[in-house]
């Protein structure tokens, strides 16, 4: 992350440089240059989280088409048809001007720069010395940059301190644990609203966009919902139960404030630009059905079954015959399994005849690779006898 780190830090520099010019006091410089330097990072990376929204955007409308094409190729399962359904998949990608890139790249640029902002953020304000030794610099911050950034407060509470800080250290530092919760307290509310908001807004587009057909999706989508009370609560445990200092819950409010109002902004910009087409809409709603109506169906078997379990019983108990029970018991139990793993098993069976199939053409080919060596060794006698033969 150094490497990432490095940048960082040479804007935090440029920024603090430039409001000290102005006339900015030299330590609190460092306030606002943490707020300049997040707006300034968030809006370089702009681009890329557009086209990542983007992509994932006209990936959704071209969904309706990606599914009839597999379905149309779901028994054709030669090296052949496989081929050719990629080329008509990569096909209609290129005519929409879908680019797979454009829906990873960004991310591999977006988490690396935001963490390395994180850690930056954490080595000046939690500088490994300690607070009263002497600080080496970092990158293109000395270490007087970095006496001069633990020097610079917030509503009177320094940048550094943090709630869990001994009172000692709070006392090098000048201030008290109840002025740290006076100001961590807030910040660490703002940035639960703010981070609980990203996921709410986050959690809407996905089932706006959800493949309901998709039962990868469907669970990705239920483990996400587990993240919301552990997003709700983050700030309060990194402010209040670990070292989280003031500087990292102010970065926490303002990164997370430009996240919503971006994601927001972003989306309805791209619902003007890009908006979901009326054949996303009806493949959506059509998945949506037939899930509800395949789990109500699951459920009614479910009640009959128990119902039928309970009828069983009382006829074994009242002497009936034990075999016909046995195995009406087992033959609504096999209905019900198929019921309840049915597509499971389709696409299990599908997964077997294509390995099947691949596995006839890896013979058939070796076979054919086979017969051609054994004719290549057959003419070689005949051709030197004929050589032999004109000697």
């Amino acid at each position: 992350m150094i490497i990432v780190e490095y940048p960082v830090a040479l804007v935090l520099k440029g920024w603090h440089l430039l409001l000290t010019a102005l006339g900015m006091d030299h330590n609190q410089a460092w306030l606002v240059a943490l707020v300049l330097l997040v707006i300034t990072i968030r809006s370089l990376l702009l681009p890329l989280y557009y086209r990542q929204m983007r992509s994932g955007r006209i990936l959704a409308n071209l969904r309706p088409q990606l599914r009839q094409l597999e379905a149309d190729y779901a028994d054709r399962h030669d090296q052949a048809s496989r081929k050719e359904l990629m080329n008509k998949r990569k096909e209609i990608q290129r005519e929409n001007n879908y680019k797979m890139a454009d829906g990873c790249l960004p991310s591999l640029v977006l988490v690396p720069v935001i963490i390395g902002l994180y850690r930056l953020l954490i080595r000046i304000a939690r500088p490994s010395e300690g607070l009263e030794a002497a600080h080496a610099g970092f990158g293109p911050l000395t270490g007087a940059d970095v006496d001069s950034f633990l020097k610079a407060e917030f509503f009177g509470v320094p940048l550094p301190a943090y709630f869990q800080m001994p009172h000692d250290q709070l006392a090098i530092l000048g201030t008290t644990r109840q002025d740290v919760l006076h100001v961590a307290l807030p910040l660490a509310i703002i940035a639960s609203i703010f981070t609980t908001s990203n996921w709410a807004y986050t959690m809407k587009r996905n089932l706006r966009s959800l493949d309901y057909g998709s039962a990868a999706n469907r669970t990705m989508l239920n483990i996400f919902w587990v993240f919301g009370p552990i997003i709700m609560v983050s700030p309060f445990l990194v402010g209040f139960g670990g070292p989280g200092p003031v500087a990292l819950l102010i970065y926490w409010v303002c990164n997370n404030f430009w996240t919503a109002t971006q994601a927001v902004a972003v989306q309805r910009y791209l619902d003007h630009t890009h908006p979901y087409t009326e054949a996303f809409d009806e493949y959506t709603q059509g998945k949506k059905r037939e899930l509800k109506e395949r789990r109500s169906a699951i459920r009614t078997a479910r009640r009959r079954f128990k119902a039928n379990e309970n009828i069983r019983s009382a006829r074994l108990t009242a002497g009936w015959d034990h075999g016909a029970i046995a195995h009406e018991a087992a033959k609504e139990r096999e209905e019900f399994i198929s019921l309840v793993d049915g597509p499971k098993a389709e696409r299990l069976k599908r997964k077997q005849e294509r390995k099947r199939q691949r596995a006839e053409e890896r013979k058939a080919k070796a076979a054919q690779a086979a017969a051609k060596k054994q004719g290549g060794q057959a003419e070689q006698p005949a051709k030197e006898a004929e050589e032999t033969e004109e000697t």
